[in-house]
């Protein structure tokens, strides 16, 4: 009893510490997952605006730096397993959103070369006679991109760590002594 005594001073700050580091650390590791998750929205977001702006866009380059998105998207969800669940859906939604575009641009190039399989075809004459005329349905799709860009917000940036909001809310909050 008297060593537990004797390093009771040292073992609860030893505790506190490594329990510190430990939130550090789960915190440094939902950081560098949420700036990746941004990075591939940002890159999703300027393909989205080339398909939707640039009619006689390259598709098969749009393709493959679509088909990048997607695999970045993939490592983001890959390191995920740590991650809050609201952070993790997020990530999740973005992913599908980019898949759906990377369909919509391989079934595009395929409509432009005239490759469609019959099958391909009478399932899209299926689709258009579910949504009305064919250009009904590109209309609706490109409305479904423009408002999954518009709804695709990033992540706040005040959750993340600042300087400048750490000094402004301790100068707002602590009494002038002048």
């Amino acid at each position: 009893m008297s060593i537990l005594r004797r390093y009771r001073r040292r073992i609860i700050p030893l505790c506190i510490t490594c329990v510190c580091v430990c939130i550090s650390i789960i915190a440094c590791y939902h950081w560098g997952v949420i700036i990746k998750n941004n990075h591939v929205i940002e890159a999703y977001n300027a393909n989205a605006r080339q398909y939707n702006t640039d009619k006689h866009a390259d598709l098969d380059q749009l393709i493959a730096a679509q088909r990048q998105v997607d695999a970045q998207f993939a490592d983001v969800l890959r390191i995920s397993p740590l991650l809050l669940p609201s952070i993790h859906h997020d990530i999740e939604e973005n992913a599908k959103t980019s898949q759906a575009l990377s369909k919509q641009l391989e079934h595009d190039l395929a409509q432009r070369n005239g490759t469609d399989t019959d099958s391909a075809t009478a399932a899209q004459e299926a689709k258009q006679r579910k949504q009305g005329t064919s250009k009904a349905n590109s209309s609706t799709d490109k409305e479904k991109i423009n408002s999954v860009l518009n709804n695709n917000t990033k992540l706040d940036a005040s959750m993340l760590p600042s300087n400048n909001q750490s000094q402004n809310s301790s100068t707002q909050n602590t009494p002038q002594p002048w």
